[in-house]
């Protein structure tokens, strides 16, 4: 039995596929389990017409024979009762049974296949969907990614698709933990945006596979214009590698639009979680606009307020941290009323009005000590 069972899963293997193909399982199985019940009825019939057993013990000769158990307490005695066991029950009932449990784990094995190669439509919903991969240390960048948006209370639940035609045996193993699944495809492909649920999503980040290359930004203004189509009303987030573009991805829907920068994450999430804070972290990366300088100087028992206000009062920037003069430690947005023993300050200044150490280190000097 075992080995015609064999021979028949070999002969029927494209039939199978196409089945699942056309995610006709469950209407196959549901079929096979009406069939079975069917048999089991006539047989049951059979039974008590050929045999004069009881109800009882036709159901119960019935049942111990298709399931192959047999305790031989009960066997039927004439020819056509054995003929109606032989045919229904031997021929019919058990091959249909190993053949729909083939069926069914075939399909399983298919099922799973198909997620790990990114060939498995997902149906997700209030997901973030990635779209590109980049093209250097994709796999340390994504880690990272995700790991920082599940740290944050918002996102710590979803889900996490990749679309990309980069990983067509499968994600890598480092990431199959992560909580990050994947579609392959090619994200300017209309079906296969529509096969992410990007109209679900929500948020989109178009990523540029090359952080170099302008013709990233071309791909990116391509991918929104299709988002566009499929009524996306997810946080569109772009990167983009020549700031002349970024106008263009604006006028084309992204809500956000950002340099690429892959050793930071942390500012793509940020810019997804507040909107806006990309624009500020960016500009502390330029060398244009505002800068981040640190300036070597005395700090004596001086509160932290007192501090900012002078910097702020005397044109010099905003104030953001300062180094302890006892732990050499930088510490970042301390309290207002916080006594400040530093030897360093650290302040948000204007490029083209730099107010020079010595200048700052008398503003210092002058304020009170508290």
């Amino acid at each position: 039995m075992l080995s015609f069972l064999f021979w028949r899963r070999r002969r029927n293997a494209a039939f199978y596929q196409r089945l699942v193909r056309q995610s006709n399982v469950r209407r196959t199985l549901g079929i096979t389990g009406a069939y079975i019940i069917g048999v089991l009825f006539l047989n049951t019939l059979a039974m008590m017409q050929f045999e004069g057993l009881p109800l009882g013990d036709a159901v119960w000769l019935t049942l111990v024979t298709i399931t192959t158990v047999g305790y031989g307490d009960l066997f039927p005695t004439t020819i056509p009762g054995r003929l109606s066991v032989v045919i229904l029950l031997f021929i019919g009932g058990i091959f249909v049974l190993f053949n729909a449990a083939a069926e069914y784990f075939d399909y399983r094995l298919d099922r799973k296949l198909r997620m790990l190669r990114g060939r498995w439509r997902w149906r997700m919903n209030n997901h973030i969907l990635i779209l590109n991969a980049p093209t250097v240390n994709s796999v340390n960048y994504f880690a990272h990614l995700v790991r920082e948006f599940q740290d944050h209370d918002e996102f710590k639940d979803c889900a996490f698709l990749l679309l990309t035609d980069k990983y067509p045996d499968g994600l890598p193993e480092d990431l199959q933990n992560t909580g990050l699944v994947h579609r392959h495809g090619l994200t300017t492909d209309p079906d296969a945006l529509t096969a992410c649920d990007a109209d679900k999503a929500a948020a989109v980040l178009v990523l540029a596979e090359h952080t170099d290359d302008s013709r990233s930004d071309v791909q990116a203004f391509d991918i929104l214009h299709r988002l566009r189509d499929l009524n996306c009303c997810a946080t569109l987030l772009a990167e983009c590698v020549e700031d002349r573009n970024k106008e263009r991805l604006n006028a084309a829907g992204a809500t956000v639009v950002l340099r690429p920068v892959r050793f930071y994450p942390e500012i793509v999430v940020q810019a997804v979680v507040t909107p806006g804070t990309e624009s500020i972290l960016e500009n502390l990366f330029t060398h244009t606009g505002d800068e981040c300088t640190g300036y070597q100087v005395r700090v004596e028992s001086l509160k932290w307020s007192d501090i900012v206000v002078t910097c702020l009062n005397n044109r010099v920037g905003t104030a953001i941290a300062f180094k302890d003069a006892k732990s050499g430690e930088v510490v970042c947005n301390p309290e207002p009323d916080t006594i400040v023993q530093g030897t360093s300050l650290f302040v948000i200044v204007k490029e083209d009005r730099i107010t020079t150490k010595g200048d700052l280190q008398k503003l210092i000097t002058s304020i009170p000590a508290s």
